[in-house]
């Protein structure tokens, strides 16, 4: 059984490091064709945000650079800590607490990098490929310490009881 969860946890973990990897750059080229292509011109689209929604959803894309280049850096964390999660899984040592930091980065990033729409042929935003790696990162943190609990259930109930003998006094 735990050879099983294993094995679906190895899947999710891999495809959350993958997808945190692709966000990762996702944001970071986001945010800088953003800042090459609005540049000084963020006050004009302020005054213009009244009078146009493109305009203020533009205004609003260009203030939210620093948020998606925070959120680009906690999806590369991720990603190592997807396989940092992998690696401790299969030596049996601290699950619980790289599994909390996973779904933690994750969470984090997910919710930090904005949405944005880029039209319908477009790549997916950061926010959106981060939505996938919270996805797979519970999936593989509930797999990687379900294997964990596993693995010291059997070693606990192999290991020999010892029976107090007691003392003659």
């Amino acid at each position: 059984m735990r050879i099983a969860i294993l094995i679906v946890t190895t899947l999710c973990l891999l495809v959350g490091s993958a997808t945190g990897f692709l966000g990762a750059f996702r944001g970071i080229t986001d945010a800088t064709a953003i800042d090459a292509l609005l540049g000084d011109s963020s006050d004009e689209l302020g005054e213009m945000a009244g009078t146009s929604a493109e305009a203020g959803e533009l205004k609003h894309l260009a203030d939210s650079t620093g948020s998606m280049r925070i959120g680009a850096v906690l999806f590369g964390v991720a990603g190592l800590a997807a396989l940092v999660l992998l690696v401790l899984a299969f030596v049996n040592r601290g699950v619980p607490w790289a599994a909390l930091a996973l779904v933690l980065l994750a969470v984090a990033g997910t919710f930090i990098s904005p949405h944005y729409n880029l039209g319908p042929f477009a790549p997916a935003s950061a926010r959106q490929l981060g939505y996938v790696v919270l996805v797979a990162a519970l999936l593989g943190a509930g797999g990687a310490i379900g294997a964990w609990r596993l693995k010291n259930r059997q070693t606990r109930a192999a290991a020999p009881q010892v029976v107090p003998v007691p003392s003659q006094a």
